[in-house]
C-alpha cells in the first residue's frame, strides 16, 4: 500500500518484519506499522515517515559530493569510449571476415567448378548470415549515440541534493528499492528511533549528526 511504503523492509528489533494497519479516526484513517511479534505494538506511519525523510534530509548529497560524482563519471565515460573503440574495431574485422566466408561460400555453391552441394551450402550460409546479423547489432549498440543519456545525467544528477523528494515522488517500487540499496534490508525500528546493520558508504559521513538527532543508530 502506498500508504506504508516501509511495509516489507522494516523490522522490529527482533527481526521480524513489521506488518502495517489503520485504523478510522473522525475524519480519516491513520496508518501504523505493526509488530506481530511478543513486542506488539503500533508505530504511527506518520511520525516514522517524518523521521526518515529527516534521514534522507541529511543524507542528501552535498554540491561538493555531485561535483566529484561529476567529474569521476565524466573520466569513467572517457574510459569507456576508449574500451568502446577497441570492441568495434575487433566486431568490423569479425564482420569483415564473415561477410568474406559468404561471398565465397556463392561462389563455390555458384560457380561453374561446383566445388559445394545445396545442402552444406544451406547449412553454412544461415550460420553466418546468423553471425552477420549479430555482429551488424553489436556494432549498431556500440555506435549508438551516447549523448542524450550522458544530458540526462548531467541534468539530473542535482536532484540528489534532495533526497527526501525523490524518495516521496517515487512509487512503492522504487521506495522500496531505495530501503535496499542503502540498508540491505536490515532497517528496523527499535524504541523511538531507526537503526540499521548495513549502509552505504556514500551516508556514513552522516552517521554522528542523525544519531545525535535520534533518527538513526548504526550497528553493523
Amino acid at each position: 500500500n502506498e500508504e506504508v511504503p516501509l511495509r516489507g523492509e522494516l523490522h522490529c528489533h527482533c527481526g521480524k518484519l513489521l506488518t502495517a494497519g489503520n485504523s478510522k479516526g473522525r475524519n480519516k484513517h491513520y496508518w501504523y506499522y505493526v509488530n506481530t511479534c511478543e513486542h506488539k505494538q503500533n508505530l504511527p506511519a506518520a511520525k516514522l515517515h517524518a523521521q526518515f525523510d529527516e534521514i534522507l534530509a541529511e543524507f542528501s548529497l552535498t554540491e561538493q559530493q555531485i561535483a566529484y560524482i561529476t567529474d569521476q563519471a565524466a573520466k569513467n565515460v572517457e574510459q569507456s569510449l576508449k574500451d568502446r573503440k577497441g570492441q568495434i574495431n575487433a566486431k568490423e574485422l569479425a564482420l569483415k571476415k564473415v561477410l568474406g566466408n559468404l561471398d565465397s561460400l556463392e561462389e563455390k555453391y555458384l560457380g561453374s567448378s561446383g566445388e559445394i552441394d545445396r545442402a552444406t551450402y544451406l547449412k553454412w550460409v544461415a550460420r553466418w548470415q546468423s553471425d552477420k546479423a549479430g555482429l551488424e547489432q553489436e556494432l549498431s549498440e556500440l555506435k549508438g549515440g551516447d549523448k542524450a543519456k550522458w544530458d540526462k545525467f548531467n541534468e539530473n544528477l542535482y536532484r540528489l541534493t534532495d533526497l527526501s523528494y525523490l524518495f516521496n515522488i517515487g512509487d512503492i517500487q522504487s521506495k522500496q528499492a531505495f530501503c535496499r540499496a542503502a540498508f540491505d534490508g536490515t532497517l528496523a525500528y527499535e524504541g523511538k528511533s531507526y537503526r540499521t546493520a548495513y549502509i552505504l558508504d556514500i551516508f556514513k559521513p552522516k552517521l554522528a549528526t542523525v544519531k545525535a538527532k535520534g533518527l538513526l543508530t548504526y550497528s553493523p
